[in-house]
Protein backbone atom coordinates (compact mmCIF):
# COMPACT_ATOMS: atom_id res chain seq x y z
CA UNK A 1 0.00 0.00 0.00
CA UNK A 2 1.20 3.78 -0.85
CA UNK A 3 1.75 6.16 1.88
CA UNK A 4 -0.44 9.22 2.30
CA UNK A 5 1.87 11.89 1.49
CA UNK A 6 -0.07 14.75 3.26
CA UNK A 7 1.76 17.97 1.48
CA UNK A 8 -0.19 17.07 -1.90
CA UNK A 9 -3.66 17.36 -0.34
CA UNK A 10 -5.79 20.30 -0.73
CA UNK A 11 -6.74 19.47 2.81
CA UNK A 12 -3.57 19.95 4.68
CA UNK A 13 -1.51 22.41 6.30
CA UNK A 14 2.46 22.18 7.90
CA UNK A 15 2.28 20.36 11.26
CA UNK A 16 2.98 23.50 13.38
CA UNK A 17 -0.21 24.93 11.84
CA UNK A 18 -3.27 24.69 14.57
CA UNK A 19 -4.90 22.58 12.54
CA UNK A 20 -2.71 20.58 9.93
CA UNK A 21 -5.61 18.66 8.76
CA UNK A 22 -9.26 19.39 7.96
CA UNK A 23 -10.43 16.25 8.74
CA UNK A 24 -7.83 15.53 11.60
CA UNK A 25 -6.91 12.31 9.75
CA UNK A 26 -3.65 11.84 11.52
CA UNK A 27 -4.43 12.22 14.96
CA UNK A 28 -7.41 10.13 14.54
CA UNK A 29 -5.28 7.34 13.82
CA UNK A 30 -1.91 7.65 15.07
CA UNK A 31 -2.26 5.08 17.67
CA UNK A 32 -2.50 2.64 14.39
CA UNK A 33 -0.51 3.75 12.10
CA UNK A 34 3.06 5.13 11.62
CA UNK A 35 3.00 8.66 11.09
CA UNK A 36 6.67 10.32 10.08
CA UNK A 37 6.74 14.25 9.28
CA UNK A 38 8.81 15.17 5.60
CA UNK A 39 9.06 18.97 5.20
CA UNK A 40 6.76 20.04 7.98
CA UNK A 41 4.18 18.22 6.38
CA UNK A 42 2.48 14.57 7.59
CA UNK A 43 3.24 11.47 6.20
CA UNK A 44 0.90 8.53 6.84
CA UNK A 45 3.08 5.11 6.18
CA UNK A 46 0.96 2.34 4.37
CA UNK A 47 -2.50 3.78 4.41
CA UNK A 48 -4.26 5.39 1.50
CA UNK A 49 -6.53 8.41 2.86
CA UNK A 50 -10.02 8.80 1.60
CA UNK A 51 -10.40 12.03 2.62
CA UNK A 52 -7.68 13.65 0.87
CA UNK A 53 -7.91 15.51 -2.24
CA UNK A 54 -5.22 16.79 -4.87
CA UNK A 55 -4.06 20.21 -4.67
CA UNK A 56 -3.04 19.55 -8.22
CA UNK A 57 -5.81 18.13 -9.53
CA UNK A 58 -7.99 21.21 -7.75
CA UNK A 59 -6.09 23.68 -9.15
CA UNK A 60 -6.21 21.88 -12.91
CA UNK A 61 -10.59 21.90 -11.94
CA UNK A 62 -11.04 25.25 -9.90
CA UNK A 63 -13.41 26.61 -12.54
CA UNK A 64 -15.72 23.83 -11.34
CA UNK A 65 -14.72 23.20 -7.95
CA UNK A 66 -14.28 26.44 -6.62
CA UNK A 67 -18.11 27.25 -5.75
CA UNK A 68 -18.04 24.08 -4.08
CA UNK A 69 -18.00 23.14 -0.16
CA UNK A 70 -14.80 20.65 -0.35
CA UNK A 71 -15.12 19.64 2.74
CA UNK A 72 -18.91 18.63 2.28
CA UNK A 73 -18.09 16.92 -1.12
CA UNK A 74 -15.19 15.04 0.08
CA UNK A 75 -17.49 13.70 3.08
CA UNK A 76 -20.59 13.14 0.49
CA UNK A 77 -17.89 10.76 -1.48
CA UNK A 78 -16.73 8.81 0.95
CA UNK A 79 -19.92 7.76 2.62
CA UNK A 80 -20.49 3.94 2.91
CA UNK A 81 -22.49 2.11 0.33
CA UNK A 82 -24.46 -0.49 1.79
CA UNK A 83 -27.64 -2.73 0.88
CA UNK A 84 -29.61 -3.26 4.01
CA UNK A 85 -31.50 -7.04 4.73
CA UNK A 86 -34.10 -6.34 7.00
CA UNK A 87 -36.04 -9.91 8.50
CA UNK A 88 -39.52 -9.27 9.88
CA UNK A 89 -40.94 -11.18 12.18
CA UNK A 90 -44.84 -11.46 12.13
CA UNK A 91 -46.86 -8.44 13.78
CA UNK A 92 -44.63 -6.09 12.80
CA UNK A 93 -45.43 -2.57 12.45
CA UNK A 94 -44.25 -1.68 8.85
CA UNK A 95 -45.33 1.74 8.71
CA UNK A 96 -43.00 2.62 12.49
CA UNK A 97 -39.98 0.28 10.20
CA UNK A 98 -40.57 2.67 6.99
CA UNK A 99 -40.36 5.33 9.01
CA UNK A 100 -37.00 4.04 11.36
CA UNK A 101 -35.12 3.59 7.55
CA UNK A 102 -35.57 6.85 6.85
CA UNK A 103 -34.31 8.22 9.85
CA UNK A 104 -30.74 6.56 8.96
CA UNK A 105 -28.17 9.06 8.99
CA UNK A 106 -26.70 6.99 5.69
CA UNK A 107 -28.99 5.25 3.87
CA UNK A 108 -28.62 2.17 2.15
CA UNK A 109 -28.35 1.59 -1.49
CA UNK A 110 -30.72 -0.61 -1.86
CA UNK A 111 -33.28 -3.27 0.42
CA UNK A 112 -34.05 -6.91 0.59
CA UNK A 113 -36.79 -7.29 3.11
CA UNK A 114 -37.39 -10.84 4.64
CA UNK A 115 -41.19 -11.23 5.80
CA UNK A 116 -43.32 -13.90 6.35
CA UNK A 117 -46.83 -11.90 5.54
CA UNK A 118 -48.58 -8.96 4.32
CA UNK A 119 -45.52 -8.83 1.68
CA UNK A 120 -47.62 -6.51 -0.89
CA UNK A 121 -47.98 -4.25 1.84
CA UNK A 122 -44.50 -3.69 2.54
CA UNK A 123 -43.96 -3.41 -1.03
CA UNK A 124 -47.39 -0.79 -1.31
CA UNK A 125 -45.40 1.29 2.13
CA UNK A 126 -41.73 0.82 0.61
CA UNK A 127 -43.03 2.54 -2.55
CA UNK A 128 -44.81 5.22 -1.28
CA UNK A 129 -43.04 6.37 2.12
CA UNK A 130 -39.58 6.06 1.36
CA UNK A 131 -38.09 9.47 1.85
CA UNK A 132 -35.39 8.56 -0.89
CA UNK A 133 -35.89 6.69 -3.99
CA UNK A 134 -33.76 3.19 -2.83
CA UNK A 135 -34.70 0.31 -5.08
CA UNK A 136 -35.74 -2.94 -3.07
CA UNK A 137 -37.08 -6.52 -2.89
CA UNK A 138 -39.62 -7.69 -1.07
CA UNK A 139 -39.15 -11.93 -0.37
CA UNK A 140 -42.54 -13.01 1.13
CA UNK A 141 -42.03 -16.58 2.71
CA UNK A 142 -44.85 -18.57 2.96
CA UNK A 143 -43.05 -21.12 4.94
CA UNK A 144 -41.95 -20.52 8.57
CA UNK A 145 -38.50 -21.00 7.92
CA UNK A 146 -35.58 -19.25 9.73
CA UNK A 147 -34.34 -15.65 9.15
CA UNK A 148 -30.69 -16.61 8.66
CA UNK A 149 -32.26 -19.93 6.03
CA UNK A 150 -34.72 -16.95 3.92
CA UNK A 151 -31.99 -14.78 3.65
CA UNK A 152 -29.69 -17.28 2.06
CA UNK A 153 -32.37 -18.31 -0.51
CA UNK A 154 -33.39 -14.41 -1.43
CA UNK A 155 -29.20 -13.64 -1.71
CA UNK A 156 -28.91 -16.64 -4.43
CA UNK A 157 -31.09 -14.91 -6.67
CA UNK A 158 -30.85 -10.95 -5.44
CA UNK A 159 -26.97 -11.33 -4.84
CA UNK A 160 -25.98 -9.05 -7.72
CA UNK A 161 -28.38 -6.11 -6.70
CA UNK A 162 -27.13 -6.31 -3.38
CA UNK A 163 -23.57 -4.63 -3.89
CA UNK A 164 -20.51 -5.10 -1.64
CA UNK A 165 -21.72 -4.72 1.44
CA UNK A 166 -24.67 -5.43 3.77
CA UNK A 167 -26.05 -5.28 6.99
CA UNK A 168 -28.24 -7.62 8.43
CA UNK A 169 -30.72 -6.86 11.34
CA UNK A 170 -34.19 -7.06 12.30
CA UNK A 171 -37.19 -4.94 13.81
CA UNK A 172 -35.58 -4.59 17.47
CA UNK A 173 -32.15 -3.79 16.32
CA UNK A 174 -32.82 -1.39 13.81
CA UNK A 175 -34.41 0.52 16.44
CA UNK A 176 -31.62 0.50 18.50
CA UNK A 177 -28.72 0.85 15.65
CA UNK A 178 -30.62 3.78 15.12
CA UNK A 179 -30.95 5.50 18.22
CA UNK A 180 -27.23 4.97 18.62
CA UNK A 181 -26.73 6.16 14.92
CA UNK A 182 -24.31 2.83 14.34
CA UNK A 183 -24.09 3.32 10.34
CA UNK A 184 -21.80 6.84 11.68
CA UNK A 185 -19.27 4.21 13.47
CA UNK A 186 -19.38 1.38 10.86
CA UNK A 187 -18.61 4.33 7.89
CA UNK A 188 -15.68 5.50 10.27
CA UNK A 189 -14.29 2.37 11.16
CA UNK A 190 -14.35 1.00 7.26
CA UNK A 191 -13.63 4.79 6.07
CA UNK A 192 -10.92 5.71 8.82
CA UNK A 193 -9.37 3.69 10.59
CA UNK A 194 -9.64 1.14 8.15
CA UNK A 195 -8.99 -2.03 10.36
CA UNK A 196 -8.84 -5.59 8.12
CA UNK A 197 -11.64 -7.59 9.19
CA UNK A 198 -14.05 -10.66 7.96
CA UNK A 199 -17.08 -8.35 9.23
CA UNK A 200 -18.63 -5.83 11.90
CA UNK A 201 -20.52 -7.31 14.79
CA UNK A 202 -23.06 -5.70 17.26
CA UNK A 203 -21.85 -6.56 20.45
CA UNK A 204 -24.85 -5.92 22.71
CA UNK A 205 -26.64 -8.80 21.43
CA UNK A 206 -26.00 -12.68 21.38
CA UNK A 207 -26.12 -13.48 17.72
CA UNK A 208 -24.03 -14.26 15.28
CA UNK A 209 -26.31 -13.40 12.39
CA UNK A 210 -28.73 -10.16 13.38
CA UNK A 211 -26.58 -7.03 13.62
CA UNK A 212 -23.81 -7.78 11.58
CA UNK A 213 -21.91 -5.88 8.58
CA UNK A 214 -20.56 -7.61 6.13
CA UNK A 215 -18.96 -7.76 2.64
CA UNK A 216 -21.48 -10.00 -0.07
CA UNK A 217 -18.42 -12.37 -0.62
CA UNK A 218 -17.91 -12.87 2.77
CA UNK A 219 -21.28 -13.38 3.82
CA UNK A 220 -21.51 -16.09 1.25
CA UNK A 221 -18.32 -17.59 2.69
CA UNK A 222 -19.07 -17.68 5.65
CA UNK A 223 -22.51 -18.61 5.95
CA UNK A 224 -23.11 -22.01 7.94
CA UNK A 225 -24.63 -24.66 5.96
CA UNK A 226 -26.46 -26.05 8.65
CA UNK A 227 -27.69 -23.10 10.09
CA UNK A 228 -26.94 -20.70 8.03
CA UNK A 229 -25.26 -18.23 10.73
CA UNK A 230 -22.28 -16.59 10.07
CA UNK A 231 -18.78 -18.18 11.21
CA UNK A 232 -16.81 -17.41 14.01
CA UNK A 233 -14.29 -19.25 15.15
CA UNK A 234 -10.64 -18.40 16.06
CA UNK A 235 -9.83 -17.76 12.23
CA UNK A 236 -12.11 -14.93 11.65
CA UNK A 237 -11.75 -11.78 12.54
CA UNK A 238 -14.23 -9.22 13.30
CA UNK A 239 -14.87 -5.86 14.61
CA UNK A 240 -17.80 -4.53 17.04
CA UNK A 241 -19.17 -0.94 16.22
CA UNK A 242 -21.06 -0.13 19.05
Amino acid sequence: MKDTICQNCYFAKPIDSAKPCEFDIPDIIKQDKIIESRENYFVIKNYACRYGFSKKIYEENIDKLSNKNMIDYIKEQNIVKYSLALVLEKNANHEQIIKNINRLSIKPNYITVICYEKGNRINQLLQSCLSEQIPYKVHNFLEDIGGPQALHIAMETNKSKAGNLMWILNKDLLEDVLSNDSIQNINYAINVEQKSAHYYKYSKIESNFYGIFININNYSALSKTLDYSIENNQNILYITYD
